[in-house]
């Protein structure tokens, strides 16, 4: 399941989504126009992977790491030609690779250790090369300081006989989560950072997603915080339906697959904060933010529903705001989050009026909802002078 195929003589990109019998169902993430029987189908003999090093946030790509730009200069042409198979980062370009201080020939390391560090650009200036989760072993060679590209050796590494080469990129499957030392809490808010995930083809919107998180996971075992935008989920989810359809499973509600809320937690669960692997000790998170958009605004909606049983935060966007003009709107009494008790002693720590402040500014708001509704039914008039100020005291 899920491993990687080339389909017909143009060598489509496509990944194996059932299997029964002697059968295999490909899901093909380019148009199919010119396919037929007898056309042959190359298997790979490993899953949907992404390249991870040196290059990422210079490149623009798509769903399966396509990177456009390169593929556009090279076909002259806005679409992608028909199996493409661009590297993802170029392997031409050199980086100024600079090797850890506490690395030496004769160490043992395992699975997220910093071997050294790259110089990506000015914004990220300390791009760090880890060993591979699933690599260890004993150093038998260091490169020494210098320029390199993404696929000449940097370190060589010795295991039960058998030496492995380490450069400064390496590949991870999308579909299987990276390793973590321990999940740490969420107690400290996130304060900056973005990494956005654009709007592609209903075809390869659920690797899109998984692809993204992976690449999240890999500058947080660097030891960062990285925020993911997904917009939007609901397009996922009718991509996971249309499959469905096409696999003929059994629908569930308004036609959605029975897996459906195990395939968005499979998603949101890999947002958390962690403590990373390997040495030195870091700590680093991802935090996914995804933009659910349930047709005419109803919150009953099977994609609605599945993703705010998983997830911990929620911002109810709300038509009636919007057409006051009222931005963003933001509705704060369906809104909530599960991290307020979390969070406390961090805002103590700066102040130890702010949750009780919060608190009290929350119950305001809530009691002018309740007084609005009262006023569009029987008017102001209706209202004790003290209920009259707090419709008014929300505004300050």
């Amino acid at each position: 399941m899920y491993e990687l195929v080339r389909v017909g003589w143009l060598r489509l990109v496509g990944e194996i989504i059932r299997l029964e019998g002697d059968s295999a169902y490909i899901q093909v993430y380019e148009e199919t126009a010119g396919l037929s029987v007898g056309d042959p189908v190359l298997k790979t003999g490993h899953p949907l992977c992404v390249r991870l090093g040196p290059g990422l946030l210079d490149g623009i790509f798509d769903g399966i790491q396509r990177p456009l730009e390169r593929v556009a200069a090279a076909s002259s042409s806005v679409f992608i030609p028909k199996g493409c198979d661009a590297s993802p980062l170029d392997v031409n370009k050199k980086w100024m690779y600079t090797p850890a201080d506490n690395i030496k020939v004769g160490d043992i390391i395992t699975g997220g250790d910093v071997l050294g560090a790259v110089f990506e650009n000015n914004l990220f200036k300390n791009h760090k090369i880890l060993v591979p989760p699933k690599q260890k072993g004993r150093i038998t060679y260091i490169a020494p300081p210098g320029e390199y590209n993404i696929t000449e050796t940097i370190a060589e590494v010795e295991f039960q006989g058998e030496t492995f080469e380490l450069s400064l990129s390496h590949d991870w499957a999308v579909r299987e989560p990276r390793p973590c030392l321990e999940k740490l809490p969420g107690n400290t808010p996130l304060l900056t950072g973005r990494d956005v995930c654009n709007s592609r083809g209903i075809r390869m919107w659920e690797d899109l997603h998984f692809a993204s998180v992976t690449l999240a996971e890999y500058f947080r075992d660097m030891g960062y915080n990285v925020a993911m935008m997904a917009d939007s989920t609901s397009r996922w989810a009718e991509a996971l339906r249309e499959i469905s359809g096409r696999l003929a499973e059994m629908p569930a509600d308004s036609g959605y697959p029975a897996y459906l809320g195990a395939r968005l937690a499979s998603f949101y669960e890999r947002a958390s904060r962690v403590k990373c692997l390997g040495s030195p000790d870091r700590e680093g998170s991802v935090t996914i933010v995804g933009a659910v958009s349930p047709p005419g605004g109803d919150f009953s909606d099977p994609v609605t529903t599945s993703t705010m049983s998983i997830v911990q935060v929620f911002w109810g966007l709300d038509k009636k705001l919007a057409q006051r003009k009222h931005f963003p709107s933001v509705n704060w009494t369906t809104s909530f989050s599960k991290y307020l008790r979390f969070l406390e002693p961090f805002f103590d720590s700066y102040d130890s009026e702010f949750v009780g402040l919060r608190q009290k500014m929350s119950d305001i708001l809530q009691q002018e909802t309740e007084l609005t509704d009262i006023v569009q039914l029987v008017g102001k008039d209706s209202l004790s002078e003290g209920e009259g100020e707090g419709l008014l005291s929300h505004r300050l």
